[in-house]
């Protein structure tokens, strides 16, 4: 798209409603310095890193904390508060059994919810090649294609969409891996929908990269009268402008954009 030569000066809303005012706020960050990110960066040269191998903030059905471990501890934190510094808008996986096994990867991933890369049949064999096609064409991806643990078919999707974040905390240099399953995904986009309403100082509009949040969850019930825990997203403010934090989310972005991992995890895809 061809960026137009003038640009159109902001008249005032005749509904009422004016860009929302969000303050600037310190940076909630585990990365400080230079050295950090030059650590990260030495670190992650040669090895094969994709967002499942970083740490995870977890949401276990029917909890209503977060499950987060690092180096052999677990906290259990209600809510937490970081700093986004990359994410990937949406990616979709499939599972050619609908049973529920921790650890098996999908048969099929995308991560640009545009194009698949898996096998994507039923009766496929152990040794079948995968291919890559088109996400609107596949049948996986249509309402009504959920097949059921107990037999049946559903309303929804089989094949399921997700986002993932990236986010620095306080206290740690190695950011935590945030996934937006389908049943956080409205929380998610009416967050991300929330920010058009919201400009920078220099007129521009304000990301989610740009974004101090607090995390934290809710209850939920899925069509099957299951409960689960989706994601809640509280702006507390713009970040300060920081040269370390930019830096650091172009690392964390060239990470997900150079990831293939199929690395998901069945229990944290589904609802």
């Amino acid at each position: 798209m061809t960026k137009p030569k003038q640009e159109l000066v902001p008249a005032e809303n005749p509904l009422g409603f004016g860009t929302l005012s969000v303050p600037r706020v310190p940076a909630q960050m585990g990365i400080v310095s230079a050295g950090d990110l030059e650590v990260l960066a030495a670190t992650f040269q040669g090895m094969d890193i994709s967002e499942w191998k970083l740490p995870r903030a977890k949401k276990p059905a029917g909890f209503d904390t977060f499950a987060i471990q690092v180096a052999g501890q677990t906290s259990t934190p209600k809510e937490f508060t970081g700093t986004i510094i990359a994410f990937r808008p949406i990616s979709k996986a499939w599972f050619k059994s609908s049973a529920t096994t921790t650890g098996v990867p999908p048969s099929c991933t995308s991560h640009d919810g545009i194009r698949g890369f898996g096998v994507r049949e039923i009766d496929a064999a152990p040794e079948a090649d995968p291919s890559e096609a088109d996400c609107i064409g596949c049948a996986w991806n249509k309402k009504g294609s959920k097949r059921e643990q107990g037999g049946g078919v559903g309303v929804g999707k089989d094949c399921s969409d997700n986002a993932i974040l990236l986010v620095s905390v306080p206290g740690m240099l190695v950011p935590l891996t945030i996934q937006v399953t389908p049943g956080s995904l409205a929380n998610w986009q009416a967050f991300q929908l929330g920010l058009l309403n919201v400009r920078t100082e220099d007129g521009g509009v304000a990301k989610p990269t740009d974004c101090v949040v607090t995390f934290g969850l809710e209850a939920g019930l899925s069509s099957r009268q299951q409960s689960y825990s989706k994601v809640t997203f509280t702006l507390v403010g713009l970040r300060e402008k920081s040269d370390i934090a930019d830096a650091a989310s172009l690392l964390f972005a060239e990470m997900l954009q150079r990831s293939r991992s199929t690395a998901l995890l069945v229990e944290e895809v589904g609802r």
